[in-house]
């Protein structure tokens, strides 16, 4: 049992740097995704803080536990509800999408119906159906949320990104199926060695999560937007070995312009077009025109 209090321990400083240095890396860029990125951090920190008070909970004697419970439930409905609301905001600037007006009413829908569900729990503190219907939208969302990328996975056109996103599919896949049975052990035969790992999954998922965003916020964020107000960086231009010229070409791309328009727009021919499109796919390592809008989207500024 002290075990897993110091493995939330671990989790919510791993968390808490986790978020402080994407936080760090957003004032220094005001990137989407690095904003998106750090709230949907601090919304999974409010989760673990949730299940850190159940177990010291369980540890305390002298702790009251009716003050636990309510403390629990208000850090999860905070943290499992920031999530609802905060992650279509990392994950669709995260490959490049924005979502159209009627999903983002969908997504706030849903989000809404959490919360209202949620303090629900305090009129109806033994409701089942309640808890269930909040546990199904929560691990729906999260479902959602990474099926969502898995799918837009080979759209995207930055490499580092790709190989960061399947190294989040990898450890999801791992983990999530390592959560389910331990949130199961409680219905089996008691067994030493399951005794000692029950409930451990969480937080080391948690902490694996943690270190991962580290590192991510560290070196794939950390760098200056490719695209701000319709115009592509400097910094895109220099770290790619991108020209003037080729820089023209790729906002008029980003804007949805055909190579025909482009040509018409720039005064130059169709065919000098093609073959400026075809040196910078060459530089970016992008093998289409998705691909290359998408690698400016995600890395857009605000």
């Amino acid at each position: 049992m002290h075990l897993l209090f110091w493995l939330y321990i671990l989790a919510l400083a791993s968390g808490a740097a986790s978020s402080a240095i994407t936080l760090f890396v957003y004032a220094q860029h005001k990137k989407p995704v690095e904003v998106g990125f750090a709230l949907f951090l601090i919304s999974l920190l409010g989760i673990v803080a949730s299940m850190a008070v159940q177990q010291y909970a369980r540890i305390a004697p002298g702790l009251s536990a009716n003050s636990a419970m309510i403390t629990s439930i208000v850090l999860m409905i905070v943290g499992s509800g920031g999530y609802i609301f905060v992650w279509p905001y990392f994950y669709h600037p995260l490959v490049g999408t924005t979502p159209p007006p009627w999903l983002r009413t969908i997504y706030f829908a849903i989000g809404a119906l959490f919360l209202l569900l949620a303090f629900s729990l305090f009129l109806l503190p033994q409701s089942m159906l309640v808890l269930i219907a909040l546990n199904v939208m929560l691990f729906g969302t999260i479902a959602y949320g990474i099926l969502s990328i898995a799918i837009r996975y080979k759209r995207i056109g930055d490499r580092r990104l790709r190989r960061a996103v399947r190294v989040f599919l990898i450890v999801s896949a791992i983990f999530f199926p390592l959560m389910y049975v331990d949130s199961i052990l409680i219905y089996l035969p008691a067994m030493p060695l399951a005794d000692h790992l029950d409930g451990t999954a969480l937080p080391v998922f948690f902490v694996v999560l943690n270190v991962l965003a580290i590192r991510f916020a560290g070196t794939y964020l950390n760098e200056p937007a490719y695209l701000s107000e319709g115009s592509i960086s400097s910094y895109f231009c220099s770290a790619y070995g991108i020209s003037q010229r080729e820089g023209e070409i790729i906002a008029l791309l980003v804007e949805g312009s055909t190579t025909k328009e482009a040509a018409e727009r720039l005064f130059i021919s169709a065919k000098t077009v093609e073959n400026h499109v075809y040196n910078i796919y060459q530089k970016t390592q992008v093998r289409n025109r998705v691909e290359l809008v998408n690698l400016i989207l995600e890395h857009r500024g605000s």
